[in-house]
């Protein structure tokens, strides 16, 4: 599948399966946190937050990751909104 495909299937989810799938999205950046597999944590949780944008524990852990992969401009940006929750 082409990563032109991949966006279309992820952009257009179902509204109805939003939550459930981000929670599910979630669940697995949790385990690539705690494997020390930063850099698919990181997808992930962005994949929680453009679907759930006020899940301050996605941005928390976005956050992390980002910091333990070097990015610490963006783990800012992540960690200040989940503070504005």
């Amino acid at each position: 599948m082409d990563m032109l495909t991949k966006l279309k299937r992820f952009i257009t989810g179902k509204p109805e399966d939003s939550e459930s799938s981000a929670l599910e999205l979630k669940k697995k950046g949790d385990v690539f946190l705690q494997e020390e597999n930063y850099e698919a944590a990181v997808e992930q949780y962005r994949r929680v937050i453009f679907r759930l944008p006020k899940n301050s524990d996605a941005l928390v852990n976005l956050g992390f990751a980002l910091c333990e992969i070097g990015d610490f401009d963006e783990a800012m940006q992540h960690l200040e909104v989940a503070l504005s929750i």
